[in-house]
């Protein structure tokens, strides 16, 4: 799914950009892992919708967030947007990609913020 010397090249870029936010004063740093997308929710698969791909970058992420433990850490959106259902929910994500302001706020109040709050405190 992802090329060698791509995935070495978004991993270096990754953790580089863990380290620069660090620099500048970041406490702590999060990645939320996106849920996998469906471009307009055609029936015909492309490359960006594949989910292999983006399990490759979710590694990618772990694997950047490894070296700054406590500093650096994933919110495994995509899991919880799974279990939940919305992930390929077509009246939650319209276009395949964004939720609707609606639902987008209920994530945040749901679940989301309070991830993102446990992140920074952890």
């Amino acid at each position: 799914i992802l090329s060698p010397g791509y995935r070495d090249v978004i991993l270096q870029t990754y953790t580089s950009y863990n380290q620069i936010l660090l620099d500048a004063g970041a406490p702590r740093v999060a990645w939320a892992l996106y849920p996998a997308t469906d471009y307009e929710w055609q029936a015909e698969q492309e490359p960006a919708d594949d989910p292999a791909r983006f399990d490759a970058f979710y590694e990618v992420e772990r694997l950047a967030a490894a070296p700054y433990p406590g500093q650096v850490t994933t919110i495994d959106l995509a899991s919880w947007s799974d279990a939940m259902g919305l992930t390929l929910d077509q009246d939650a994500r319209p276009d395949g990609v964004h939720w609707t302001p609606e639902v987008a706020t209920d994530i945040a109040t749901e679940w989301l913020g309070n991830a993102i709050i446990q992140a920074a405190l952890h």
